[in-house]
């Protein structure tokens, strides 16, 4: 009978349980508010692949457009000098 625990030992236990499991949820809780939400999560990967999608467009802009600024500069130095070249050999 040594082993039967009195009802205030039972109170007890019960007691440090509810706490236990008090403290679980806390710490549950408090994990769940640092999640995000499925549809969240997906509404702004999306807004980020659209952003990336048009930085990668401007940027393809940006260097056609530095291509063509090299041609045009290329094309003036060259035309340069094959007219310093017929007017130098009249």
């Amino acid at each position: 009978m040594s082993e039967d625990r009195s009802l205030g030992e039972l109170a007890r236990a019960i007691d440090a349980f509810r706490e236990d499991v008090r403290e679980d949820l806390k710490i549950i809780r408090d994990s769940l508010a640092q999640f995000v939400l499925r549809e969240v999560f997906i509404e702004k990967d999306a807004a980020k692949e659209a952003r990336i999608s048009k930085l990668e467009a401007d940027r393809d802009d940006q260097r056609k457009a530095i291509r063509g600024l090299i041609l045009m500069t290329a094309s003036a130095i060259i035309a340069g000098v094959v007219l310093a070249i017929v007017v130098g050999t009249k």
